[in-house]
């Protein structure tokens, strides 16, 4: 008698071979034996990945060369930041708008860690002194004139990249230019520069970079000017102070005595200690605090008192303290940095491997620990007896401090903010961090472990009153290879979830799709590759992942007729196909500019039709006709492979009984084709097809009748999709017979 079986629930992802034999726990009947360029989304079912959309190429050539990506936002605008050799470029809307020269080396750029502070970048090195990345404004450029006919504003030279966006305010000092929507003076819009003189103005990025909905233009005011924000300061950081330690503990027999109590005067030691590395330090005695700004000799040093001293009796060493600032070229620079409960956070540095120090709140630049008022800088050490080197911080529901040999926490459960009197760092593992920074996504926090073989997941637990430690890749180990990369990805347009992305070494990107809530923990692999003319496939490497805001890019290495490139792809859930060109408004029988793809085989989406695909010669791809919409791209294939059936409840049957599939139901949702076995999954039926309307997303049932043979183990329905079309698989039902 035939049996039903149903599965319309893939939230565990792609699960490693050595779980294939777990029919007793739970997840294997919410897992894939299969999903390559795949996801699963929250509801169940499991969908075609993203596609990518071309931005650049980068003059360095491989993954080896060394290059680091990271993304900004300021005033709801993505920024992509891109750090190479001696050179920072910035894009906005995937357009180039400024290159900054920077003081890192090649094998500098892929150790830089960064927190972003309102509208700065901090970044930290071990190697070099705490810079910002700052964008302040251009020269005001006076408004002469506007072209209606074209919807351009007139100006004078504006030193603009023609095509690129940016942001901009208006100021007056007779009447704003008039415009429909009205334009005001002091508010954020942004312009797409068409000549050196002309541009549009938009109330988004988004809409400057697609050329809709510009603003109308109706006069051009009196003595009014337009100011672009572009103007990128890479600077190093001046501190009002730094943090200091005593390094060299070796005065316990000796004594100090000021001149003054107070002011400026001078500090003298009974043994010669005072070197320049001093200037800049602390010193503690009588229950007085002096900050040592000079060098007299080596037993003199000048101090400033910034809390007088009880009187000017000799003080003992062993009751003093004589600290040397924490940071310097000889002790060494923090490695990383966060921001937390309006503290700016650095931690780290070759000397003091395991040193945490926060800055005052509000004053991000001041990391005076002299004295412990509540919001005075904060300085700790945390030890277990290990190395206890920092690796990385992640701020959420607290600071979290990542290091070789563990990972600390400040406190969770107590309702007042931090001060140098309560903060503690307490021990929550003693599982160590590889050296890639770690991710928080989903209420959770994600690190590589030491191994790179995992990916590790800490939660609060409030019963424990700590963060507990999982291994949320174990169930999917097969799909992580020695990560180089990790990124959250939380707020992604066009589709629900949270998804982070480790990039491996073997070029794969892992792929988790996370709502712990709803207890999705979804794992599947992407990859990527070029095919040439000939038909030869060069694989594709996934190398850096950024995210900012709704937006993210990868750094990809790819062959192009022979030569290996770098190249920033942006992540689009709207596009099938990888590194690609999409122009919905060509007009045209002709595309232009696809050098980046020259010898390349792509696929073709013409005003909605699949055409078949060229290759890219001279940098131009031909059509028979006019195209409105194009979209243009490196194919790749979408497979999603089902476990072998398990337990059927009510039946004798086991995993190893013989099965055979009489029919099955494919149960799709706003897709286009695909095959599952030898067969297309129809979902617009030929007597529906119109030659001269595109076929449209279909939802529905597909009945397929396999014929196969008795089968056990080995038993897997595999569905594909090639073509550069939207694929979602929401459910399966089998009609089997048992043995």
């Amino acid at each position: 008698m035939p049996i039903r079986y149903d599965q319309s629930n893939f939230t565990y992802g792609e699960i490693s071979p050595k779980i294939y034999a777990r029919t007793d726990i739970e997840q294997y009947y919410k897992a894939a034996k299969k999903l390559r360029n795949c996801i699963v989304i929250p509801e169940g079912g499991v969908q075609r990945r993203f596609g990518t959309r071309y931005a650049d190429t980068l003059q360095i050539a491989t993954a080896s060369d060394y290059c680091n990506i990271e993304a900004i936002s300021i005033e709801k605008s993505d920024y992509l930041l891109l750090w190479e050799e001696q050179s920072l470029k910035i894009y906005l809307e995937n357009k180039l708008i400024s290159q900054v020269n920077s003081i890192y080396k090649k094998e500098d750029v892929k150790n830089l860690r960064f927190t972003q502070v309102y509208d700065r970048l901090i970044i930290s090195h071990k190697n070099f002194p705490q810079y910002q990345l700052v964008r302040r404004a251009n020269n005001a450029v006076l408004i002469t004139e506007v072209d209606i006919p074209n919807n351009y504003f007139i100006s004078q030279a504006l030193g603009a990249n023609l095509d690129a966006v940016y942001p901009v305010r208006f100021e007056t000092q007779g009447v704003i230019p008039s415009s429909n929507p009205q334009i005001y003076a002091n508010r954020t819009y942004y312009i797409r520069v068409f000549l050196n003189t002309a541009f549009r103005i938009y109330q988004s990025s988004e809409d400057a970079v697609n050329d809709v909905n510009p603003y109308t233009p109706i006069d051009a005011g009196n003595n009014s000017y337009v100011i672009v924000l572009n103007n990128w300061v890479l600077e190093q950081i001046v501190f009002k102070n730094v943090p200091t330690f005593d390094f060299k503990r070796n005065y316990d027999n000796l004594t100090f005595q000021p001149a003054a109590k107070t002011g400026n005067t001078t500090l003298a030691c009974s043994g010669n200690i005072f070197t320049n590395d001093y200037i800049g330090g602390v010193f503690k005695g009588n229950d007085g605090i002096a900050k040592i700004t000079g060098i007299n000799s080596a037993s003199v040093a000048r101090i400033r008192v910034i809390k007088d001293f009880k009187d000017l009796s000799n003080m003992l060493g062993n009751l003093s303290f004589l600290g040397e600032p924490a940071w310097s070229a000889t002790r060494g620079y923090p490695k990383t940095c966060s921001y937390y409960q309006s503290r700016l956070f650095f931690g780290g540095t070759f000397t003091i491997p395991n040193g945490t120090w926060g800055s005052r709140v509000n004053e991000f630049y001041d990391f005076d620990d002299s004295e412990r008022l509540d919001d005075s800088a904060i300085s700790w050490y945390p030890s277990t007896g290990f190395s206890n080197q920092i690796v990385d911080f992640t701020s959420g529901n607290s600071l979290i401090v990542h290091t070789d040999s563990g990972s600390y926490s400040s406190q969770v459960l107590i309702d007042s903010p931090i001060t140098p009197n309560n903060f503690s760092l307490n021990e929550q593992n003693k599982d160590g961090v590889a050296d890639i920074p770690a991710a928080f996504v989903d209420n959770q926090i994600m690190y590589i472990d030491s191994s790179l073989g995992n990916v590790k997941v800490m939660q609060f637990d409030l019963n424990q009153s700590s963060y507990a430690l999982n291994t949320i890749s174990v169930f999917s180990s097969h799909l992580i290879v020695s990560p180089v990369d990790l990124e959250s990805f939380a707020n992604p347009k066009y589709a629900q979830g949270c998804f982070l992305f480790v990039a491996n070494s073997d070029g794969t990107l892992a792929v988790l799709q996370t709502l712990s809530e709803e207890g999705v923990r979804a794992w599947s692999l992407g990859e990527t590759a070029n095919i040439r003319n000939d038909g030869t496939v060069d694989k594709g490497y996934f190398a850096k992942v950024a995210s900012s805001g709704t937006r993210c890019w990868f750094v990809v290495q790819r062959v192009v007729n022979g030569v290996t490139r770098l190249m920033i792809e942006e992540l689009d859930f709207t596009l099938h196909t990888d590194c690609s060109y999409r122009n919905d408004l060509l007009n045209s029988d002709v595309v232009n500019g696809l050098d980046y793809l020259e010898g390349c085989q792509v696929d073709i989406v013409a005003d909605g039709f699949v055409l078949k695909r060229q290759t890219v010669n001279a940098g131009t791809i031909h059509f028979p006709n006019v195209v409105q919409s194009v979209i243009i791209g490196l194919s790749y294939e979408s497979s999603f492979t089902t476990l072998p059936i398990g337990m059927i409840e009510g039946t004798p049957s086991n995993l190893y009984a013989p099965k055979h599939i009489r029919t099955l139901y494919i149960n799709y949702y706003e897709t286009i084709g695909g095959t599952i076995g030898n067969s297309l999954i129809v979902t617009t039926p030929m007597a529906k097809v119109k030659l001269d309307q595109k076929i449209i997303p279909k939802s529905g049932v597909f009945q397929y009748n396999p014929m196969s043979d008795w089968d056990g183990t080995t038993m897997g329905i595999t569905i594909k999709q090639t073509q550069p079309l939207p694929m979602t698989i929401i459910g399966i039902s089998y009609v089997l017979e048992l043995t």
